[in-house]
């Protein structure tokens, strides 16, 4: 048996492929009694969303990295868990990457959120390595945040967006 298709789902209800869209990316007004319709026809035909083809659409995914040097240090592990309960109420993923302070992992591991449309990154680094960090993937157009030792030996932390640098 073929898989189910948006447009299946839509020939079913009698309705269009963007209704079924918004019904199941949750947007636009559309009538309980439509919505409920679609999600019927949806578990009834074994129609499963892809997310893969709504990022190449959209040309941005769902899922958001966080880049940290030592995925050991206990400040972090509370950073994740905080980052991902808030990713999750955004439907977004959370991608972790351990760079094991590696600026070659950090690269690696950027690159490949760059390659996988990721809708942003946080990304933990010493202050010496932000500028080549920033300089790269702002010239890509990435949505990126930093945070970062402001200095090497005081334990002093920070998040910002790229186009703005807020110190706390």
């Amino acid at each position: 048996m073929a898989k189910a298709t948006i447009a299946d789902v839509a020939k079913h209800c009698g309705v269009s492929t963007a209704t079924v869209s918004m019904v199941l990316t949750n947007k636009g007004r559309i009538s309980s009694a439509t919505r409920e319709r679609v999600l019927e026809a949806v578990k009834e035909l074994g129609y499963v969303y892809n997310q893969a083809a709504a990022n190449l659409r959209h040309k941005r995914s769902n899922l958001v990295g966080l880049v940290t040097p030592d995925i050991t240090n206990p400040f972090f592990s509370e950073m994740i868990a905080g980052l991902s309960h808030y990713l999750e109420e955004q439907d977004s993923l959370l991608f972790l990457a351990n760079a094991e302070e590696s600026v070659e992992r950090q690269s690696k591991f950027i690159d490949s959120l760059l390659s996988q449309n990721a809708g942003g990154v946080v990304m933990c680094l010493r202050w010496k390595r932000i500028w080549t960090f920033w300089r790269q993937y702002k010239a890509e157009g990435f949505r990126s945040y930093w945070l970062f030792g402001l200095l090497e030996r005081i334990n002093l932390i920070s998040l910002a967006p790229i186009t703005l640098w807020v110190c706390s």
